[in-house]
């Protein structure tokens, strides 16, 4: 987990949210931003209707963000079918996505 300095606040999320350079892969979608400074996990109730599920996620997300060189701003969405994969395979589909967006 991110400490609270390092995640994106309500005020710049609609900044970050809105930028042009965005990457998508099968089961996430990343919006990054040189505007604001912070990162955002967001797994609705559509991608994992129990909050275990969606909170489990994230963690996943979260931990491999640390490990990861970032851009000063980052959301990463998850899509349908991220709640069934493994976490050697979320890295993956996040480093692509990285790579992308960077």
């Amino acid at each position: 987990m991110f400490p609270r300095k390092s995640r994106l606040s309500r005020a710049s999320f609609g900044v970050a949210a809105s930028s042009k350079r965005r990457a998508a892969t099968p089961h996430f979608s990343l919006s990054a931003s040189k505007e604001a400074t912070g990162y955002a996990v967001v797994v609705s109730k559509k991608v994992a209707p129990r909050s275990v599920d969606r909170h489990a996620i994230k963690r996943r997300v979260l931990a491999i963000l640390q490990a990861e060189t970032l851009p000063p701003s980052l959301i990463v969405y998850a899509r349908a079918g991220a709640r069934g994969l493994s976490f050697t395979q979320i890295k993956q589909e996040l480093q692509a996505g990285l790579a992308k967006v960077a």
